[in-house]
């Protein structure tokens, strides 16, 4: 059986467009026809599951730039038989776009060990990561580390939901790599940053205990927006931190160091209610940026900070501030706790051995970046060998949010396709039509560039507006399928 050929572009900085015409292989649901499918697939494909339970007892490997697409997280269900990841995307030749859509994923529910749904693996320094991965409308059922980001890997996960999981993330960077391309980090921008965006955390009564529903660690950076999270339901006091950051978990030694701290955390424009918790963010390193959230529930405190190199590392530091990769310019401001302006005891050290390294006012402040939040960080005395990388130089003096939605999104969630009944790769595609792709936010100079590469003849295409000017609107809705040789198309800012 053969079915209707289309592309699905991706919009990024770079603005990379899969072929005209790209092929849709339809898969029966099983993990071995889905990595037949994949084998024999290109770069810029589509692989469907039908509607269905299907049970995994292995995965699937994603090398290329593809797409995996169920029915929807209502009609495809993978059923967990086995601990090891389900999906895992790694080994691509460049930094391709990779989207997993669609499907939900079934697991036993508690803390007891990995149950990985999706396991993203990006190159280990070098001089290039993946910056195209989006996963999207997913139910994530159970597990614990269901989505894994691994050294230089980001981009989106967003429009899913998170039921009873016992840490739905965790974000790793490639160490010292990551910390020497961070430098000084900045907030607001997408450059090795993993998005978490318009997604469902919800825990009840079947999930016990869990120890957080996002980490990050050895250089990894995360940014979290327009979520929103229902414990309300959840055991009351009995979970570690919604959120947590990394500090490092030994000294720096000088080589490529496994256990630096993570890097950044961006936590804004959330709505976070639960019954009752001692905290909610747990920040032990990096840089990190609370703000515009709104809190409900009994809550001791929102933010706890911590320094664990005067309490747990060996051997302790005695010499007093400053730490390795310790908190620092963080800023808290603007939130709501029971629809009432946040107070300063809300934000404070989680344990007195932590008071000397982080400070209301030099470390932290629970005002918005300005000229005045400038704190000059000396480099750390013993035990820390005097070439430690300090990467606190330069102060946070301004903060804009990234662009919202995050360009992969494009306009929205995708076709959902059609079920098949028999599934079967397609195997030769009408010509010149395609799906038509979602430009906006790309410089109208570029656009009949990228409209050219998309498939799309150059004498139907029209520009309005500046060359220096961002794309706001296109004539033909992302979506819906054209003909490569006669659709007409009219871009403008």
């Amino acid at each position: 059986m053969k079915s209707t050929a289309a592309f699905v572009i991706v919009i990024l900085s770079s603005f990379s467009a899969p072929r005209c015409g790209a092929t849709i292989y339809n898969s029966d649901g099983s993990a071995a026809n889905v990595q037949a499918l994949t084998n024999i697939a290109t770069d810029g494909d589509t692989i469907t599951l039908p509607a269905g339970t299907f049970v995994w007892t292995t995965g699937s490997t994603i090398t290329k730039g593809i797409t995996l697409q169920g029915a929807g997280s209502d009609l495809t269900v993978i059923e967990r038989s086995g601990t090891a990841p389900l999906i895992q995307i790694q080994g691509l030749p460049s930094d391709l776009p990779v989207r997993v859509t669609g499907i939900r994923f079934n697991a036993h529910v508690g803390q007891n060990g990995d149950l990985t749904s999706i396991y993203v693996t990006g190159p280990s320094g070098g001089t290039w990561g993946l910056t195209q991965i989006r996963i999207d409308n997913c139910y994530f059922y159970g597990g614990q580390r269901n989505i894994v980001f691994l050294h230089r890997a980001s981009g989106v996960v967003d429009h899913c939901t998170f039921q009873d999981v016992a840490i739905a993330t965790e974000v790793y960077g490639d160490d010292d790599y990551a910390w020497a391309r961070a430098g000084a980090p900045q907030f607001g921008t997408a450059d090795t940053t993993v998005f978490f965006e318009d997604n469902y955390f919800i825990a009840d009564g079947a999930i016990t205990y869990f120890d957080t529903l996002g980490d990050t660690f050895t250089g990894g950076r995360f940014t979290w927006r327009h979520n929103t999270f229902d414990l309300s339901a959840f055991s009351a006091w009995n979970f570690g931190s919604l959120i947590t950051a990394h500090g490092n978990q030994a000294y720096w030694t000088g080589i490529n160091d496994w256990n630096r701290g993570g890097i950044m955390c961006e936590f804004y424009e959330n709505n976070v209610i639960v019954s009752s918790a001692y905290r909610l963010l747990w920040f032990r390193g990096g840089r990190n940026l609370v703000a515009n959230n709104t809190f409900s529930g009994i809550i001791s405190a929102f933010v706890h900070f911590s320094e664990e190199e005067p309490s747990s590392i060996l051997p302790l530091r005695i010499g007093g501030w400053n730490a390795e990769d310790q908190v620092n310019n963080t800023f808290v401001w603007a939130n709501t706790v029971n629809g009432q302006p946040q107070t300063d005891s809300m934000v404070r050290c989680w344990d007195t051995a932590s008071d000397t390294f982080i400070q209301l006012g030099r470390d932290y402040w629970l005002v918005r970046p300005s000229s005045n939040t400038v704190t000059n960080y000396p480099q750390p005395g013993l035990p820390s060998l005097p070439g430690y990388p300090s990467p606190y130089s330069s102060p946070v003096t301004s903060w804009m949010p990234y662009t919202y939605p995050h360009p992969l999104t494009g306009s929205g969630p995708g076709p959902t396709p059609t079920p098949t009944a028999t599934p079967s790769p397609t195997a030769t595609p009408p010509p010149c039509v395609a799906t038509v792709p979602n430009f906006v936010g790309a410089r109208m100079r570029t656009a009949a560039t990228l409209w050219e590469q998309a498939g799309f003849s150059p004498a139907n295409i029209t520009i309005t507006g500046g060359p220096g000017r961002r794309i706001t609107w296109q004539s033909l809705p992302a979506g819906s399928l054209a003909d490569c040789a006669t659709a007409t198309i009219t871009v403008g800012p």
